[in-house]
């Protein structure tokens, strides 16, 4: 009998503005975002409350439409391995709905 395991519904891809910095300490920053797709946020419930950051390479940045974000899953899926999108976990803090803002 072969098992097969179910994969995991994707999670939206939200497209974040940073519109606040604060170094806290040198191995801590705070960074404050603004949603540009609130629309797509779904609020995670403590204690996996983080997210993803992912950094697209210049190269992907390059063949983007102007006005457009990449796309994370396709970029991940056909880039070559020099232009894989790097990523980083963040613990989320506060999520301001009224603001729209993580």
């Amino acid at each position: 009998m072969e098992k097969t395991t179910a994969r995991k519904p994707r999670k939206p891809q939200l497209n974040l503005e940073v519109v606040e910095h604060r170094e806290l300490s040198p191995g801590m920053v705070r960074v404050v975002c603004s949603i540009l797709n609130h629309e797509d946020y779904q609020d995670i419930e403590p204690p996996e409350k983080y997210v993803k950051l992912v950094f697209f390479s210049d190269q992907t940045l390059a063949e983007t439409p102007a006005g457009e974000f990449p796309d994370y899953w396709s970029v991940r899926d056909t880039a070559a391995p020099e232009d894989l999108p790097v990523t980083r976990h963040m613990t989320l803090r506060r999520y301001d709905a009224a603001a729209g803002t993580l």
